[in-house]
């Protein structure tokens, strides 16, 4: 058993360097399908949406809730339809919004709100003739704003942009003609953008700016000589950030990314080529640790049938890639209690398989599934022994032992087993565990983590 336990270890730990060099890992149990969205709550409590219907062995559809130690539904069921695309915290709860008819039991017209214990519907919803999708949603001066591809909730015209006032969705002046993808609040107004030519009765070349009660074109706005579609807006240092498919900005050469500072467009994507590659488009923006990251979606010059993905950072002096490059496109960039999460299609970033749901670990920023890499003591004194566990592992708590579980998961973050303490010991006879380093964390019957370590089994 020794010289297996020292090969397993052996072989964990090459795992474990090779998650080190590429700094990229899966995280929770593994989905079946894409994360479209990705919301932080608090602490290391977050919420994804997209079109995946399992996760690990749970069926869990469109949207889940990490609570600390796994992925949950909320509610019963999941959603009726083909995927969640935004989702936003709002008034206490959260609002989840994509192509579905029904969340849970209660039927929602591609938008809901959760408020805690149940869902529910938002006046009308929002529809279109024929496949309505929400793509985006916003807090602007304390109101919900969405945004996508519609025309009408009820009886009311929302031309691809709506306002929430508690009870039913009202439009923006006569909205915009085309398609929104992406929403910000930057220097106090609201800013959207997507594939449209008009906004109001106001000509403007896919951005607009609402200032509250009219729209306003963007010094000539961002264009390319075919479909245009700006993908992504960010505020960031001053600067409001657009990526996209767009060539031009403010009628200069600029893209995939340009910044407006408020009055006129500068470029900054020259950094973004890519040998022997065409730069396509930018998919999505966010910032971390003093930088803009972003996906960026290129034509390999020798095969223009394919594409190939690469996530990005920006200092404000030059463009860099972080550690890796993705299979199929990311989505979603977020950053939860101090680190950076990815959702999208991808199955694999850099060399490992990761599948729809990624974090990003700095030798600066702790990954929070790593953390147990070092014991740490959270809340009280809680402790597991022996360690290294032979036959049955134990637990005691100086505050009883009922109601407590533990979760121990592999280096790669997947958890391995689950139990709950109901006279203070955890047997795994029948865990089939081989020897090797995990990782465990033990939650009270809140589950909250009150203390997270490495443990070894013999």
């Amino acid at each position: 058993m020794k010289k297996i336990y020292s090969l397993l270890l052996a072989a964990l730990l090459v795992n474990f360097s090779s998650f080190a060099q590429h700094s990229w890992s899966s995280y929770g149990d593994r989905l079946n399908s894409s994360v479209n969205t990705i919301v932080p709550d608090t602490g290391n409590i977050f919420y994804i949406g997209g079109s995946f219907t399992t996760i690990g062995t749970d069926s869990i559809g469109g949207i889940a809730k990490w609570n600390g130690t796994k992925f949950s539904k909320l509610g019963l069921k999941g959603i009726t339809g083909s995927e969640v695309v935004a989702m936003i915290k709002f008034n206490g709860g959260i609002v989840a919004a994509g192509n579905f008819s029904r969340i849970d039991t209660t039927a929602c017209n591609n938008i809901g709100y959760w408020d805690g214990l149940k869902w529910n519907p938002m006046g009308d919803g929002l529809d279109y003739t024929g496949a309505t999708t929400v793509s985006t949603l916003i807090v602007y001066d304390s109101n919900l704003y969405a945004a996508g591809t519609f025309s009408t909730s009820g009886n009311n015209t929302v031309s691809n942009i709506a306002k929430w006032n508690g009870s039913s969705w009202l439009g923006l002046g006569s909205g915009v003609n085309g398609t929104i993808r992406t929403m910000c609040v930057y220097n106090g107004d609201l800013y959207v953008a997507g594939t449209f030519t008009t906004a109001g009765s106001t000509s403007v070349h896919n951005i607009a700016r609402w200032d509250g009660s009219s729209w306003h074109d963007l010094d000539g706005g961002l264009e390319y000589t075919g479909a245009t579609t700006v993908s992504t807006l960010h505020a960031f240092n001053g600067n409001l950030y657009a990526g996209g498919n767009f060539t031009t900005a403010g009628g200069e050469i600029a893209g995939p990314v340009a910044a407006w500072d408020g009055i006129e467009w500068s470029d900054i994507g020259g950094g973004l080529d890519y040998t022997g590659a065409t730069t396509v488009s930018t998919l999505c923006i966010h910032d971390f640790n003093g930088q803009l990251i972003a996906e960026v979606q290129y034509r390999p010059i020798s095969d223009t049938t394919v594409f190939l993905y690469h996530i990005q950072s920006w200092n404000d002096t030059a463009w860099s890639q972080l550690d890796a490059k993705t299979n199929f496109p990311i989505h979603a960039l977020q950053v939860v209690d101090g680190s950076l999460f990815a959702g999208g299609d991808f199955s694999q970033i850099a060399s490992d398989s990761v599948f729809f749901l990624a974090q990003w670990a700095t030798s600066s920023i702790r990954s929070m599934l790593f953390a147990g890499t070092n014991t740490e003591e959270i809340n009280g004194t809680a402790d597991l022994y022996p360690n290294p566990v032979k036959d049955q592992l134990f637990f005691r708590s100086t505050k009883g032992s009922a109601g407590y579980s533990i979760i121990v998961s592999d280096l790669l973050g997947r958890a391995i087993c689950r139990k709950t303490s109901e006279n203070g010991s955890f047997s795994f006879k029948d865990e089939h565990l081989k020897a090797g380093v995990y990782i465990y964390r033990i939650c009270d019957s809140s589950g909250n983590t009150v203390k997270q370590g490495k443990i070894h089994f013999e």
